[in-house]
């Protein structure tokens, strides 16, 4: 899965594990299914199938539950909540990453609390609670810091803890660019183009709310350009915001 996340295949990824699914179901062997339910599930969401995606998570949490296995539970609910999140209903995923948290505080397992922590700053941030989304962000960043060595998923907190830096009243520039600049580093040597991207994307509103319009549109267009070729859903959101950018 990993080459997936890097390469950004998303119907590669879609159309393996439609294959995988039925091998898993074939073979008799109940952890395989669920283990391509949700790998299949997160591929569907990224490829804006929702609502087959829903389905999908839908029955992995299902045969979690009953084969009483809170990991995978929590793993189908963590997905419930993504989907909701990515099909613009927000509200509606918070209840299952609750869920997903309470199910995995069960069994101590901590990065799958940090997960659904930062999905949830994530959907504060849609409701414009930037208290709120700080919170989670700081939560999850401390678990990475200190608990679970996972440096993808440590850098990507990272960046959403560094824009809310850029929300506050008055915005905490410096600071933001720093913590951007660090994950950066991470995404460069690693070749995770799409999350190095986003972080040019963070650094352009970085930019904006000091006051340098000139940056942030540089900013901009590098992430578009990390981006090209690739089928990236973030190019339309980012393309808008360079149009509605005006240079004093």
């Amino acid at each position: 899965m990993a080459l997936w996340h890097r390469l950004h295949d998303l119907e590669s990824w879609v159309a393996a594990h439609r294959i995988g699914l039925e091998l898993a179901r074939a073979s008799g062997r109940p952890a395989a299914v669920r283990r391509m339910l949700t790998s299949g599930a997160a591929g569907l969401t990224a490829a804006a199938h929702y609502a087959e995606a829903e389905q999908w998570y839908a029955q992995a949490r299902g045969l979690a539950a009953e084969a009483g296995d809170l990991r995978d539970e929590g793993q189908a609910l963590l997905g419930l909540g993504a989907v909701a999140y990515e099909a613009g209903r927000p509200a509606d995923g918070a209840p299952a990453l609750h869920q997903a948290i309470k199910a995995w505080m069960r069994i101590g397992y901590r990065r799958g609390v940090a997960l659904a922590l930062v999905l949830l700053g994530e959907i504060s941030l849609t409701h414009k609670e930037i208290s709120q989304a700080r919170t989670h962000f700081r939560a999850a960043y401390h678990v990475f810091e200190k608990h679970v060595d996972d440096p993808f998923d440590h850098s990507r907190t990272r960046c959403f803890l560094a824009y809310t830096h850029f929300l506050t009243t008055p915005p905490e520039i410096d600071n933001g660019m720093a913590l951007l600049d660090k994950s950066i580093d991470y995404f460069t040597s690693e070749g995770r183009t799409y999350w190095y991207g986003r972080a040019l994307e963070m650094k352009a509103h970085g930019a904006q709310a000091a006051g340098d319009t000139a940056r942030a549109r540089a900013y901009a267009e590098q992430a578009l350009e990390a981006w090209h070729g690739r089928n990236v859903k973030d190019i339309p959101r980012v393309t808008a915001w360079l149009n509605n950018l005006h240079t004093p």
